[in-house]
This record gives C-alpha cells, sequence and structure tokens, in this order.
C-alpha cells in the first residue's frame, strides 16, 4: 500500500475507533491564523532601544569613512514635479550613505540615508522645507527621524522629538513611503537613472 493510502487508513480507523466510543472525541484544535506577511512583528522596547544605539553608532562610523567611499552624483529628474539631486557614497556597488534635496513647488525634502553593510536601509533622516508660496521662501521646516530593522520600522521620531506610537495608522505608511523612497535612489545611484 502506498504511504498516502497508508495514512488515510490510518485516520479512518483511529476515527471509527472513535466513533464507537460513548464519550465525545476531543474536538480538533482551532486552525492557527497564518502570520501576517505585511507586518513584522516590532520588537520589545528594550531591544529597539538597543538596537536604535547600534543604527547610530553604524552610522556615524559610514560618516567617518566618507573619504573611502566611491562618490557619486545624480540628477534626480521625474523623481517630483522640480526634480532634485543625489549624492550617494556607495561600499563598491553597495549604497552606504545618500544625501539627497528633492524639489518640489509647496516646499523641498533633504533625505540622509544610512545603510547597513549589507546595504540595507538602516537610518534616514528627512528634514522637509515648506515654502510660503510656489518656489517662494521657507516658512517652516521639519525633521524625521526613523530606524530599520530589516523592512520593519522599528522607531520614528518627529519633528517634536519624540517617538511616533507604532499602532499609529501613519507609522506603517511612513515606513512603506521610506523605503520606496530609499530603493528609488538606490535605483539612481546604481544604475545611473536620473
Amino acid at each position: 500500500m502506498r504511504p498516502a493510502l497508508r495514512l488515510l487508513a490510518a485516520v479512518l480507523l483511529v476515527s471509527c475507533v472513535a466513533c464507537g466510543r460513548e464519550e465525545e472525541p476531543a474536538p480538533a484544535p482551532a486552525p492557527k491564523p497564518a502570520p501576517r506577511q505585511d507586518a513584522a512583528a516590532a520588537p520589545p522596547a528594550a531591544d529597539v532601544e538597543s538596537e536604535v544605539q547600534r543604527i547610530e553608532t553604524h552610522c556615524g562610523e559610514v560618516l567617518g569613512q566618507l573619504s573611502e567611499l566611491r562618490k557619486v552624483e545624480r540628477d534626480l529628474k521625474g523623481l517630483s514635479t522640480e526634480g532634485g539631486t543625489l549624492q550617494a557614497w556607495l561600499d563598491g556597488k553597495r549604497p552606504a550613505l545618500f544625501r539627497a534635496t528633492i524639489y518640489g513647488e509647496t516646499g523641498r525634502s533633504e533625505p540622509e540615508i544610512c545603510f547597513g553593510k549589507g546595504g540595507r536601509l538602516r537610518r534616514a533622516t528627512i528634514r522637509e522645507s515648506r515654502y510660503d508660496r510656489p518656489l517662494g521662501k521657507v516658512v517652516s521646516t521639519r525633521e524625521d527621524r526613523l530606524y530599520f530593522q530589516g523592512e520593519t520600522l522599528i522607531r520614528w521620531i518627529g519633528p517634536d522629538g519624540q517617538p511616533v506610537p507604532a499602532d499609529r495608522p501613519e507609522h506603517g505608511v511612513k515606513g512603506k513611503e521610506v523605503l520606496e523612497l530609499s530603493q528609488q535612489l538606490v535605483e539612481a545611484a546604481q544604475e545611473g537613472k536620473t
């Protein structure tokens, strides 16, 4: 008898034996829900703090090594309404640190993105300035700092210097936006896309 048929026969035999008993068979346990693929569990707070410190240490080391890395500059036409520029420091083909200026009619964004040794996003500091009128003078600025572990945003420090709670809807949205931006900049830097 083939193994699949043996297994089926064994299951039917056990079922029949259970049916012949006077006591009710135990109900089958409810299936566990499949883990969500789109949301990774955030590490405990103490782990987040130590990971943020490791990220800061790593990014400080990268800043100290910029002169040893290959620097490329790119025009970022098409990334926004008014274009932008990118300065990228690469370790071979892997991204190490990016500084961009992305212009829009109502403001500009200046992300500084630090990558880990494997080329994965670790920290993004995003300074945004708003104009008083289209292409006018700057009237307000804000700075956000985001820390990543893998593709998960583990800490977001808002413009007030306080962490944005991970359960707020905009937390996940902001993380995805920054991941997408970093990927666009990586492509621009490595492939010469402008």
